[in-house]
């Protein structure tokens, strides 16, 4: 009985998690009545089964914990430090639930996936209503974040955020089993790319092109068929990120100044990316500004860190820093110590060895077919490249993301010396293939 009530707020809270407005006490929103339940209901569930406790990155997450509580106490806001950790400890618990309730069920695992796609296509459709100035009234009234702006953060009340969520949906869509019929999918995928373009986020654009080669990569992967061909293909992968990285290192950066970067924004002013590459010059101005500011400010406090969620209190001559870092490596960093960002660092490679089990990995669907779960492993990189822009560390729907992709990552088989053939999806199953 309460696993079957934890399975329904898991399934409420998925549906409610772009509804961030209005804001309450320590920046809660209304699904958070929701998240909550469902934490208490599903940890209640797993006390009292004689299932085991599992707890992914539990060492990642004890580090990171742990440098967020010293950072506090020398800090310079107790307050701020002590509301970010019960935030933090909140997403965790919500991250374990999700894998422990998920894990190894393959059923719970296609209900969760297909109520995403399909909240998350509705939510595009609204974010796009609210842009196009199409809302009635009453609901725009309940709905804070309406449309008429260049940039469109719908329920969210965020557009970085928003764009965050619908850039994670649209990867799920490539796993989960509805739509089933292709012209559907592709309307589904272009509402959520679309949504994604009118929030204006350069931080999704770019995570949408880190992603979309992990499922390139994923597709070769699965058409090989020895060692030596797998090997290739992510020797070729990880040989053509260094050459981009090499290229952009040596002939794009020491030419891409301020100028450059004007130049671009003013170009595409009055054009299709105004509201996303057109104010790229304060966008880069911005974040270049407050992260060398914070730098030098924080100086020897870099150590320990200055306390978590406390980088506007960083003392800058007269005044404060006054925002956040919008760029979650330098966060944790500064705000937490080398502590805190070798915590990170640890998190970010656990995430990648679980993702890089499901490049090539198909798993059966319950209801005929089967599954690609390649798209988690995208949504992933995605989100990690997010991160670079903005601090996506608080993000509910991440930490869903997050435990969706361990336990989808527990269906897959350990590898073998001699690994079972892949199955040939037919025509008359492609129906019933997610992604």
């Amino acid at each position: 009985m309460r696993a079957a009530a934890s399975r329904w707020l898991l399934g409420g809270t998925v549906v409610l998690l772009p509804l961030l407005e209005p804001r309450g006490p320590g920046q809660s929103a209304p699904v958070d009545a929701v998240a909550v339940a469902y934490v208490v209901v599903a940890l209640i569930a797993i006390a009292r089964s004689r299932q085991p406790l599992h707890l992914p990155a539990m060492g990642a997450l004890v580090l990171i914990l742990g440098a967020s509580l010293l950072a506090t106490v020398f800090g310079l806001n107790l307050p701020a430090g002590m509301l970010s950790i019960l935030v933090e400890i909140y997403l965790f618990l919500l991250f374990l639930c999700v894998a422990n309730d998920l894990g190894g069920d393959p059923g719970a695992l296609r209900t969760v996936l297909v109520v995403w796609s399909i909240a998350a296509t509705a939510w595009a459709g609204v974010l796009i209503a609210f842009q196009l100035q199409v809302v009635p009234a009453p609901l725009e009234a309940l709905l804070v974040g309406g449309g008429g702006g260049p940039r469109a953060a719908g329920a969210a009340g965020n557009p970085n955020l928003a764009a965050s969520y619908l850039l994670t949906s649209f990867f799920l869509l490539f796993v989960s089993p509805w739509p089933r019929q292709v012209p559907a999918r592709v309307a589904a995928a272009g509402t959520l790319l679309f949504a994604i373009y009118v929030t204006g986020s350069n931080g999704g654009l770019l995570g949408l092109v880190a992603g979309v080669p992990v499922l390139a990569v994923a597709a070769a992967l699965r058409r090989t068929r020895t060692p030596a061909h797998r090997l290739g293909v992510v020797g070729g992968a990880v040989i053509a990120c260094g050459l981009v990285l090499a290229a952009a290192l040596v002939a794009g950066m020491p030419r891409a100044d301020v100028l450059d970067v004007q130049a671009l924004a003013q170009q595409e002013r009055g054009g299709v990316f105004e509201g996303s590459i057109g104010r790229l010059d304060r966008s880069v101005g911005g974040r270049l500004a407050i992260w060398s500011s914070a730098w030098h400010a924080a100086d020897s406090r870099v150590t320990i860190g200055v306390g978590p969620g406390s980088a506007p209190e960083i003392p800058l001559g007269i005044g404060t820093l006054k925002r956040g870092l919008h760029n979650d490596y330098l966060a944790f960093l500064i705000e937490r110590g080398l502590l805190g960002l070798l915590g990170l660092v640890a998190l970010v490679a656990v995430l990648l060895r679980w993702s890089g089990r499901l490049l090539e990995a198909v798993v059966p669907d319950p209801e005929g077919g089967w599954l690609r779960p390649a798209g988690l492993s995208a949504a992933v990189v995605a989100n990690l490249v997010v991160a670079t822009n903005h601090e996506s560390f608080h993000f509910r729907h991440v930490w869903i993301l997050f435990g969706l992709v361990w336990a989808v990552s527990r269906l897959v088989p350990e590898p073998t010396a001699s690994p079972p053939a892949r199955p040939e999806v037919t025509s008359e199953e492609l129906g019933h293939v997610g992604g």
